[in-house]
């Protein structure tokens, strides 16, 4: 911006953002080639300085985004996620994420709770992640998880680690994270053998992911993920074997006379990354690894409770061509955009053979990239990168891995001599394990209040869904702070109950919802917090105390109306519409009026729902559209 008032040209603005830590101008950098390879990469001039790594080195640093945005639909992660720390010292060769994210940085526990504290109540949302590259390795994970699950229990939020070394998951921890909801586990053993995590440095038994999967199905949970890689360096079919071998094991494992009923596996393909031990191995042609995922397939067949989930091969294949390459790529990008290539991190918009072609149009061979074994004197492109690992280091672990030698965390024990700083570990003192609180009691709560709610859904919240109705208003409901009653068991939910679900695209100034509350509350005030908290398009319009025997929505309705508005000529026409709804029971009338801007509008009063429905089935190519437009206008009741 500074730059832009000055009037300074684009050069010297490179020139000055290249002397920000953490910022990296590629320009500033030539590239010399000899064909597939690079011969070289020297700065534009002598005072051009490797852009080095900015590293945060306390995580209280960190804002949390507590005002995020909170969507109608439903997102791959939809929960609070929050970071506990930082950075990993167990160093898998294959992780690029365990190298770059050095050093450890452990979130204080009390920043953790307050962070999630604020975050339920400013979005309510029912689920929290406590992330990290390795959950089970932050230094007081027991009591930190304690002290979350004290503090969100009363709210049913549930908690969930998503990552975890065998070892530790221990039996506290996996009691900790039922007393809500029992969320998944997964443990990510990457290979079937010792043999191969030993080159991996997986440090690992095939005994501890047993144990540990037998400690979850002991503890009451019948479902478990675990996650493999294959086509890791030295990999063999014996190594693939073993990851079917092990999963058959734990899928014959009996705890107080019950087995898992699910075992999703998910398994990719190994793509070599930069800054990594294994940034120099060759990676499996994409024939090898299909061949070896179809070893898994017949594998797993036999076992019923067995899923296996995973990448595409091609995709994985094009990954490791941009995981791997060079600003040569750029033309290759730009030919596959031109070609229509979009959004193709999402498998139903990937385009394999439109990739293929701009390599071959641009005369490159995508195999220099992604499958190509690089020397270690070799000049790679991210060479003149300073990200704080040292060349010498990386190339070490890679002679161990060869040679099936494990390194021991530097966290526990000796600095390893990466290239950062020996004691830039930043960990936590240990937090006491809090006080043991009473259990929450399940049972559900009596002599509650029902509630009925009058909603209008306008604008573009027609457009949402029945279940994203739902959920929207559960989480109003949360952030609104109301004494919503819960049902028991072990997946608690809300005590809720709506209309029958109307349509995508259907707008409705009367729906209806029953909510039971464990207080009593002025109906004035429920309508007033709801309305503060719920989406634009939502709107409580009035709340009724009901009084006992409750009857449910749809046994007390007695008739509704119903409203389709046409602007223009459409076909099939209102008259059509309405001589097929008199053919079935139900219709009370059905009348035509036209309107001021010389459209038409059929109003219907019914005792049936699903009025669309039938108009489709009964009327072929009736639709809506910007010309047409259904609306629920209003719910008699008896």
């Amino acid at each position: 911006a500074n730059c832009k008032k000055e009037g300074l040209p684009k050069s010297v603005m490179l020139r000055r953002l290249a002397q920000i830590e953490g910022m990296c101008v590629p320009s500033l950098f030539s590239v010399e080639y000899e064909e597939v390879k690079i011969k070289s990469i020297t700065p534009v001039d002598t005072d051009v300085k490797k852009p080095r790594r900015a590293i945060l080195d306390d995580l209280s640093k960190s804002p949390f985004p507590y005002d995020m945005v909170i969507p109608y639909g439903q997102p791959i992660f939809d929960r609070i996620s929050v970071e506990i720390d930082r950075g990993c010292t167990s160093g898998c060769r294959y992780c690029q994420a365990g190298m770059t994210y050095r050093p450890v940085r452990e979130r204080k526990a009390n920043d953790v709770i307050d962070i999630i504290e604020h975050s339920v109540r400013s979005t309510g949302f029912d689920d929290v992640t406590l992330a990290s590259l390795s959950s089970g390795d932050y230094s007081s994970i027991e009591p930190l998880v304690t002290m979350v699950m004290d503090t969100t229990e009363e709210e049913r939020v549930a908690v969930s680690l998503p990552s975890l070394r065998s070892g530790t998951l221990t039996d506290t921890l996996i009691k900790q994270i039922g007393r809500v909801r029992k969320t998944g586990f997964t443990i990510t053993a990457e290979s079937g053998t010792e043999r191969l995590r030993r080159v991996i440095n997986k440090k690992m038994t095939n005994a501890e992911i047993i144990e540990t999967a037998r400690k979850v199905l002991a503890n009451g949970w019948r479902a478990l993920k675990l996650y493999f890689m294959i086509g890791l360096p030295t990999e063999t079919d014996e190594d693939v074997e073993g990851i079917i071998r092990l999963v058959e094991e734990i899928n014959f494992l009996k705890e107080n006379g019950k087995r898992f009923q699910a075992i999703n596996v998910g398994v990719s393909q190994f793509v070599p990354k930069a800054h990594t031990p294994f940034q120099w191995a060759a990676m499996d042609p994409p024939e090898e690894m299909a061949r070896k995922k179809e070893m898994l397939y017949a594998g797993f067949r036999r076992m019923r409770a067995v899923k296996l989930k995973g990448h595409e091969v091609e995709m994985s294949y094009m990954e490791a061509v941009f995981s791997r390459g060079d600003r040569r790529l750029g033309e290759i990008v730009l030919r596959a955009y031109n070609k229509g290539c979009r959004l193709d991190g999402w498998s139903e918009h990937f385009r394999y053979g439109l990739w293929l072609e701009a390599f071959s149009e641009a005369g490159m061979d995508a195999n220099n990239f992604a499958l190509r074994k690089r020397e270690k004197e070799e000049a790679l492109p991210w060479d003149y990168m300073d990200i704080g690992i040292s060349k010498k280091f990386l190339l070490r672990e890679l002679k161990d891995a060869e040679q099936e030698i494990e390194s021991p965390d530097c966290r526990h024990g000796k600095c390893q001599g990466c290239g950062l700083p020996a004691d830039d570990n930043i960990i936590q003192k240990q937090v006491e394990q809090p006080a043991p609180r009473p259990r929450m009691r399940r049972e559900e709560a009596k002599n509650t209040i029902r509630y009925r709610i009058s909603i209008r859904k306008e604008g573009t919240a027609r457009l949402i869904s029945h279940l994203e109705l739902v959920t929207a208003f559960s989480r109003a409901l949360r952030r609104a702070g109301l004494p919503v009653a819960y049902s028991q068991g072990f997946h608690p939910h809300q005590r809720m109950s709506f209309g029958p679900a109307l349509p995508v695209g259907v707008t409705s100034l009367a729906e209806f919802m029953d909510v039971e509350m464990e207080t009593e509350l002025a109906p004035a005030e429920i309508t007033d917090k709801l309305n503060n908290q719920l989406e634009q398009g939502l709107k409580v319009s009035s709340v009724v105390a009901m009084v006992p025997p409750y009857r449910s929505i749809q046994s007390g309705t007695a008739f509704t109306i119903w409203e389709i508005a046409d602007s223009g000529e459409l076909s099939p026409t209102l008259e059509e519409a309405r001589e097929a709804l008199g053919k079935i029971g139900g219709l009370i009338s059905a009348t035509i009026s036209k309107t001021a801007d010389g459209g038409k509008t059929l109003r219907i009063e019914c005792s049936f729902d699903g009025v669309l429905t039938k108009l489709r089935k009964l009327t072929p190519g009736f639709a809506l559209s910007a010309n047409r437009r259904l609306t629920k206008c209003a719910v008699i009741m008896k």
